[in-house]
Order: C-alpha cells, then structure tokens, then sequence
C-alpha cells in the first residue's frame, strides 16, 4: 500500500486504502473503489446530423426508451430533447439476490439554422431511435437586382 498525503491533510489516499480492502477479502468484496466512487450512469444520447438540398435530418440514438420517456420540441429557434432513463436489473441466484436500478435525466439542445419550417418537422422513432426531418425554406434570399425607377 502506497501512503501518500492529500492536499486536504488525509495521511491515506483512497485508493491505498481501497487497496488494502481488495487484498485482504479480493477483489469481490462489495464495498471496493469502483462501487463506492463509482459515479451514477450518465445517459447521453448520441446525435447525428446530415444535410441535403431540400432537408437536414437529425438522428439520436435512445436505446432502451419508450415514447413516453422524451420529449422532442422547438422554442426560440432551439431544437430541444429531454427525457428520462429508468433501468432496472434483477438477479437471482440460490447464492445471492441482487436488484439494481438507475435512473438519469437527459436534455440536449441545438440551435437549428435559419431558413427551416418548424411547422413541418416531422418525427419518427423506431428501435430506439429518434429521426427528426426538418424541411428548409425555399430560399427567398436570392440576389435580384432591383430597378430604379426615374
């Protein structure tokens, strides 16, 4: 085991400490670093954006959601997805019982380009993932040259 001081004044890292626990019952044992630092699962959807002449097209990957678990909607010029992940995981075993769940929040945020009808995106979800359509405008912004009258 590696002592070492910590700039909060503690004689013992956590991990020697940690260590000295996995040596003594192994590495089994269920109070180790790995359970007890272990940071609740963070669920981020990944996100995928393509663009064609007359569309862009935005894909986000929701594994193990339901519909009613997110919620995709347009404020301000910023597209928004939010929701939640519950998951249970249960085991049973004549040796042991073991339940565990998590539960996360998600939202992520973009802002769409300007020039796109957000009266017609349209939205489909399939085997956990979410594809968003939004139409651009017929460009308008074309340069026209403008007659002057005398």
């Amino acid at each position: 085991m590696k002592l070492v001081p910590q700039k909060n004044g503690s004689l013992w890292q956590r991990r020697g400490v940690d260590s000295l626990f996995d040596d003594f019952f192994g590495t089994n044992w269920p109070l180790t670093q790995s359970t007890l630092t272990a940071k609740p699962e963070t669920f981020i959807p990944q996100i995928g954006f393509s663009e064609t002449e007359k569309q862009y097209r935005l894909t986000a990957e929701l594994p193990g959601l339901e519909e009613k678990d997110f919620e995709v909607f347009v404020e301000d010029g910023i597209l928004t997805l939010k929701g939640v992940k519950h998951q249970e995981k249960h085991e049973e075993n004549e040796n042991f019982h073991h339940y565990e769940t998590s539960f996360g929040s998600f939202h992520r945020s973009f802002r769409l380009p300007e020039g796109i009808d957000t009266d017609t995106i349209d939205a489909k979800f399939k085997n956990g993932v979410l594809t968003l359509t939004i139409q651009k405008l017929k460009e308008s912004n074309q340069r026209k040259k403008i007659q002057i009258k005398h």
